[in-house]
């Protein structure tokens, strides 16, 4: 499919998002046709600017769907379920992120179904730029330091110093912020606080759950495998 034919499917899908919600809303909020004009043109400008992001890098990355796989009804609520989630990103990486994806559903053997795939939509909508960073800093630090024998304590014990210092300098997530951050990302289920009985452990470290690693597959992002015996 060509680029300009892709751009054509992705305005049609925000175009519906566009005239059942938020023409409504503004039409509701100000029933003024002049102003409700100008604020629906502004919002179509943005949401097409985000939506030549997403076509961009699925051109860059080949995907060129046949005709007949876009009357397919997985592949347009796969679409569908992207574009709700790239109307809503702010971030023109996170944005490609989401493409990333959509091309790893795309291609097939990865996903299980349109819901599955639609539970990574939401882990990668639920995150932000900050906290995904946070969590490869993270993988970094498991990755150099393989278990070899240690529980996950004694591990995360070794390099959360480290691992501080490398999120305040990186990314400016002040050490006494981390762990409010760190409770908040265990939503996604890609991270996990360590609890248990552990002598002179008062809590706050944590290490990343196996989901993460596939969850970093999806987006073409090469894992490092994390050593566990």
């Amino acid at each position: 499919m060509e680029p300009e034919e892709e751009k054509g499917l992705v305005d049609k899908a925000f175009a519906l998002h566009e005239h059942l919600l938020f023409y409504h809303v503004l039409w509701k909020l100000d029933p003024r046709l002049a102003a409700v004009g100008l604020a629906a043109t502004g919002l179509h400008e943005l949401w097409k600017r985000k939506g030549d992001i997403f076509v961009t890098r699925l051109v860059e990355l080949n995907i060129d769907p046949p005709a007949e796989r876009l009357k397919e009804r997985d592949f347009l609520e796969s679409l569908a379920a992207t574009l709700r989630r790239v109307q809503d990103s702010v971030a023109d990486e996170k944005i490609r992120s989401f493409a990333d994806m959509f091309a790893t559903y795309y291609e097939g053997q990865h996903f299980q179904s349109v819901d599955h795939f639609d539970e990574y939509l939401s882990i990668l909508h639920e995150l932000s730029l900050r906290e995904f960073r946070v969590l490869v800093i993270l993988h970094k630090y498991e990755h150099a330091n393989p278990l070899k024998g240690r529980n996950p304590l004694q591990r995360a014990t070794a390099v959360w110093e480290d691992f501080q210092q490398d999120v305040e300098l990186n990314i400016g997530i002040p050490r006494a912020q981390l762990p409010a951050i760190l409770t908040r990302i265990q939503r996604t289920g890609l991270y996990e606080t360590i609890t248990g009985a552990y002598l002179d452990y008062t809590g706050g470290k944590g290490c990343l759950t196996p989901l993460f690693l596939d969850f970093l597959s999806t987006l073409r992002i090469s894992p490092q495998p994390v050593t566990s015996v």
